[in-house]
């Protein structure tokens, strides 16, 4: 799945990937971001395998992280109702 994310990507970094809130994104430049989060993870030690716990808002930024973790290797918990403290403990305990 990453290596066709890959490829189309730099097939189409022209072309628009993604808009969120009216700006537009390009596939290069979501290759290009996705890239620097995978630098960031290693910066900070994390290693393939390990579990991120991901409680964002819908947005582009949320949107490279994903794609970061899945190129990465890194598995992912997402909560979509980050508001909910009690379930975060549980996700984070288990």
């Amino acid at each position: 799945m990453i290596n066709e994310f890959i490829e189309t990507c730099k097939k189409n970094k022209d072309k628009v990937a993604f808009i969120f809130k009216k700006k537009s994104v390009t596939f290069g430049r979501l290759l290009d971001d996705v890239y620097k989060m995978v630098n960031y993870f290693k910066s900070k030690n994390l290693m393939p395998k390990n579990r991120v716990l991901l409680y964002f808002t819908p947005s582009y930024d949320f949107y490279v992280l994903i794609f970061a973790c899945v190129f990465y290797g890194i598995n992912i918990v997402v909560l979509d109702d980050y508001k909910n403290f009690k379930k975060i403990r549980e996700t984070m305990v288990a």
